[in-house]
């Protein structure tokens, strides 16, 4: 102890015999103290100093303590003399920890802050003692702080700041007073620090990476960094403790003030590794540097290839079906990179866009080929194979032809063609369903197959077998052979092959009736037993029986320019959909049919009306007014109507001068004036839409000066228009009443319901007051949900359904199990509504649909077959 000038030999004597029996009684500091630095050698000044004091009892409890210490400048490191710092330096102050009195002194307590060496309060006694307790044995804890602070003229001088135990006067030894002697606590003093102020401290990361940060390449990479500034009252003039992030070098950008780090990378970046560093600094520029890797990951993308095709030998495919798929959503390029077992002759590729695969086989690659088909998005690949059977032999397809754009009162001609098939054709059996209400069929006319010497040409119309009330309304049956017998006449050599020709042709007289006007009347294929649309054909392989005959019956069925697949081998006679499967056992001492025909169905195109009478179009072509067109108008004033290859559509377009009085000579001098430039043509008037609804009344949504009404049947309609004029008759020959609903007085329309009709509407023509022609929106009076179409389907049908009213709706789909397998949801207007159903990925069976729209609610049935 420093300074005690009343030690005798027997205080030194029971000092070092209780110090030896009791060395674990402590009153000391737990360390360097608040506000040093350089791992506690040194203290700064202007900044708080905080000793903290820390008590161990072990030998007895304390009745009566006497401790004290002095907080002193030296010049000498271990010194005990003080010397005077001068001015400024601040009293020492005392915080307790724990409340003494409740550990025992219930006598008194004395604290008390004074000076030994006259420099001020530096020096603090502790004192006070027990009636009834005392600090117990056991006691272990911190109990003070003592606190000071250093005036900043001390800085660099050389000088310590020193703690140590002292004497407290006027009598007070450094001891303890326990029931069973004195105690004299260790204290290891003193302790003394340089005064030196600490250096500013950069700014730090609080959560620098310490390993590569790995994100997906397909979203922005976000690194957000926290620091800190340790002394912000470091800088000159003193910070307010902010700090600022920058970037030192690699990709990225950091916001200077959030310390957010971010980079938007590409597909580009995937495989590299990016250094990155990245600096914080506080308010004085004094920081460190955080530096860490960055890298990009990559999903790599995914292939199916499909089921394949078989293609005749010589002939183009393609497969459609082959699907790369990417989740990260990189755009993917295809490649065949191989094909096995060798190189094809024919040429092939692929789309690498699409994926879309081409072989055009030559005659040749008969056999099965494996192309390796690989997808990448640059950075990873995925490849399946898929097979391309050649055969030998080649199916034959049969093709309706679908005409365009057909005028009504006129011969519409329809060829049955033979598109493909490599084998030698000998016969056909061909069965033709038709809409004889829109059709009137004329006659058969033979193919250019009998510019090849066939013989047998027949056919049969209004064909009636066992299907009642099923059967379609017009059915024609076409049968020809190459030979009847085997006399003296012969086909021509070379007979067998057809492909490019076709079987023949039919003649139908397109209905006048106005109402399949811009519709499209089906010519479809048709079955009513095993028999029908077969074809005899000799398979050239059989060179040891060169009159041997094979049966070829229907393998697919298809709408019109592959429209969508149809077949449906269960669906049961009388079908659209083909051969069913009952017919292909065969029969006892016959050879089972083959399914080695595709037909596809066609159909005639009605022209809409309103696409065919443009003012001065006489010829047709699309331009009018043109010099061809008056010469052909000169034409009928010589020569008559026969001018006219389509009289109606002619006749239409004759009222150039717009006076609407058609095929006069007004007509022919103002299209001659349009013709040299010296008058303007009239333009066309275009039809304005309107909708019509049919309930117990017919009415529509826009002002109308008239409209022409034909109903089925003899009826007697109602008018419901106040102010209009009705006039009705019966034509018996045609089996309905004309209605016509206008007025004779200036400026009359009528809007809303109009009329009664009493019976079923066949058409309806309507004109606004201005005589501006109106198509008509029929908009029906009820709900209703239709038959799919078509059905049965793969993978795709369309089911719709008809709303009077706009409605939200939602039309599920239903496995046999009562599972969800597709909704479809939305808002429709009043009308036909058709929503397209995709069954990719499904199995077949049947399906049940339901719709729900408003109030109505009903559920209908589908089959999918593959």
């Amino acid at each position: 102890m420093k300074r005690n000038a009343f030690v005798f030999i027997l205080t030194a004597l029971m000092v070092f015999s209780f110090g030896l029996a009791n060395a674990q009684d402590v009153l000391d500091i737990t360390g360097p103290p608040t506000g040093s630095w350089d791992s506690g050698t040194k203290v700064s000044t202007g900044k708080d100093i905080s000793w903290t004091i820390h008590m161990t009892v072990n030998t007895d409890k304390i009745s009566g303590p006497t401790n004290a210490w002095e907080i002193y400048i030296s010049d000498t490191y271990g010194s005990s003399e003080a010397l005077d710092p001068g001015p400024g330096f601040t009293p020492v102050t005392r915080t307790e920890i724990t409340t003494l009195t409740a550990l025992g002194l219930d006598g008194g307590e004395f604290l008390m802050e004074f000076s030994i060496d006259g420099f001020g309060a530096d020096t603090i006694g502790w004192g006070g003692y027990a009636i009834m307790g005392g600090i117990l044995t056991g006691t272990d804890e911190d109990v003070w702080t003592l606190n000071t602070s250093l005036d900043p003229s001390l800085d660099g001088s050389g000088l310590y700041l020193c703690i140590d135990s002292c004497f407290y006067p006027p009598g007070g030894t450094w001891m303890w007073s326990t029931p069973s002697g004195n105690v004299y606590p260790s204290w290891n003093g003193p302790y003394c620090y340089l005064i030196e102020n600490q250096p500013n401290l950069p700014a730090v990361f609080d959560n620098c990476p310490t390993v590569e940060q790995v994100f997906d390449h397909t979203a922005t990479a976000v690194i957000d960094f926290d620091g800190a500034d340790p002394d912000p009252d470091k800088c000159d003039p003193p910070g307010d403790g902010s700090i600022h992030f920058s970037m030192v070098s690699g990709i990225g950008d950091i916001d200077a003030a959030t310390g957010v780090w971010s980079y938007a990378p590409g597909l580009a970046d995937v495989g590299t590794v990016f250094p990155v560093v990245v600096r914080i600094d506080d308010a004085c520029g004094a920081g460190t540097e955080c530096a860490f890797d960055v890298s990009f990951t990559n999903n790599a993308p995914t292939i199916d290839c499909g089921a394949g095709g078989v293609v005749g030998k010589g002939n183009p495919t393609e497969l459609t079906d082959i699907v790369g798929e990417d989740v990260d959503g990189d755009a993917l390029t295809y490649t065949i990179t191989g094909v096995a077992p060798a190189t094809p002759v024919g040429d092939y590729g692929i789309d690498p866009n699409t994926g879309v695969l081409f072989f055009n086989t030559d005659m040749n690659d008969v056999g099965v080929w494996t192309f390796t088909v690989c997808v990448s998005d640059t950075k990873a690949d995925a490849c399946c194979d898929v097979d391309i059977e050649v055969l030998a032999t080649e199916p034959w397809e049969l093709q309706i032809e679908k005409t365009h754009n057909t005028y009504q009162g006129v011969h519409e001609t329809v060829d049955v063609t033979v598109n493909k098939g490599s084998e030698d054709m000998w016969g056909f059996d061909i069965l033709i369903a038709y809409d004889a209400s829109a059709l009137i069929f004329q006659t058969a006319i033979e193919g250019t197959i009998y510019d090849l010497g066939w013989e047998y040409f027949t056919y049969r119309y209004n064909y009636n077998g066992n299907c009642g009330t099923q059967c379609p309304s017009g059915l024609l049956r076409v049968v020809g052979m190459a030979e009847t017998n085997n006399g003296p006449n012969h086909p021509d050599p070379g007979f067998g092959q057809v492909t490019g020709l076709t079987l023949f042709s039919l003649d139908f007289l397109v209905t006048d009736d106005r109402t399949f006007e811009c519709m499209y009347v089906p010519i479809r294929f048709y079955w009513m037993d095993c028999g029908d649309n077969t074809i005899s054909y000799h398979e050239l392989s059989e060179t040891s029986h060169p009159y041997s005959q094979v049966l070829g019956v229907s393998r697919y069925v298809y709408d019109y320019d592959y429209g969508g697949e149809i077949t449906d081998l269960y669906y049961g006679f009388p079908t659209y959909f083909g051969v069913q499967d009952e017919c292909l056992v065969g029969m006892e001492g016959k050879e089972e049919p083959i399914q080695f025909v595709d037909f596809m169905n066609g159909g005639i195109d009605i022209v809409c009306a309103d696409s065919i009478d443009g003012r001065g179009d006489l010829n047709l072509n699309g331009i009018m007014n043109e010099i061809s067109d008056a010469v052909l108008y000169t034409n009928y004033f010589v020569y008559g109507l026969g001018v006219f290859e389509h009289y109606q559509a002619q006749v239409a377009a004759s009222d150039v001068n717009a006076d609407g009085i058609t095929l006069s000579v007004a007509d022919l001098v103002y299209l001659i004036r349009v013709v040299v430039g010296d008058a303007l043509p009239y333009p066309k008037i275009a039809p304005i839409d309107a909708k019509v609804s049919f309930g117990d009344a017919i009415a529509v949504d826009s002002k109308m000066g008239a409209a022409y009404v034909v109903i089925e049947g003899n009826v007697a309609p109602t008018l419901l228009a106040d102010n209009m004029e009705m006039q009705y008759a019966y034509d018996a020959a045609q089996n309905v009443t004309r209605t016509l609903v206008f007025s004779m007085e200036a400026n009359q329309t009528f809007e809303g319901e109009f009329l009664n009709a009493n019976g079923n509407v066949i058409s309806i023509e309507m004109a606004t007051y201005e005589g501006t022609p109106v198509k008509v929106d029929m908009v029906p009076s009820s709900f209703s949900l239709n038959q799919n179409y078509p059905n049965p389907f793969n993978p795709t049908t369309v089911v719709s359904f008809d709303v009077p009213k706009a409605v939200d709706y939602t039309l599920s789909v239903y496995n046999i199990t009562g599972q969800e397998v597709a909704v479809y949801s939305g808002t429709a207007e009043a009308g036909l509504v058709e929503i397209e159903v995709d069954g990719a990925g499904w199995s077949s069976g049947i399906y049940f649909y339901k719709l729900n729209a408003g109030d109505f609610s009903a559920t209908k049935k589908m089959v999918m077959v593959k």
